[in-house]
């Protein structure tokens, strides 16, 4: 859970300070919109090698986060969340944001790091732990899209 908590852009920054009365309102409206997500697999990209290799890339997924998170309070804020003190998040994200939304794109695109994250570092536990995986075409460098068909593999 570590590694999808490392991709959620709130968990990597706090420089904004009304993140406080959206913060939980934007959990609620990621989990909400999940189901509507086109998730993408980024691959697995290259093993790693040394402890190096494993900072390197924990370092990438926390820059990531912080490169999105701005765009979740200017979200808030368009939609006048944390502006006065009367003003409350609970529900706001819910009731006011679409799949039109930087809120949903930020979500989904957390969402889908968040599982190639996690399937590469469990990958990287079940092969140092002597297990194989036949599918090395995912962890392949590539310039273009794989289109895994669902169902794939079963």
């Amino acid at each position: 859970h570590f590694v999808a908590d490392a991709n959620l852009p709130l968990n990597t920054a706090n420089s904004d300070p009304r993140e406080a009365a959206y913060f939980r309102d934007f959990l609620e409206y990621a989990d909400s919109a999940r189901p509507r997500f086109a998730v993408v697999f980024y691959g697995l990209g290259p093993e790693w090698q040394s402890p190096r290799d494993l900072e390197i890339w924990t370092r990438a997924m926390l820059t990531r986060g912080r490169k999105l998170y701005p765009a979740i309070g200017e979200e808030y804020r368009r939609i006048g969340v944390g502006e006065g003190v009367a003003s409350t998040a609970a529900g706001a994200g819910i009731a006011r944001f679409d799949d039109r939304s930087t809120a949903f794109a930020v979500a989904a695109l957390s969402y889908s790091h968040a599982v190639s994250d996690v399937a590469r570092a469990l990958r990287h536990v079940w092969l140092a732990a002597g297990g194989s995986d036949p599918r090395q075409k995912l962890a392949e460098r590539r310039d273009s899209l794989l289109v895994v068909e669902a169902g794939a593999g079963r």
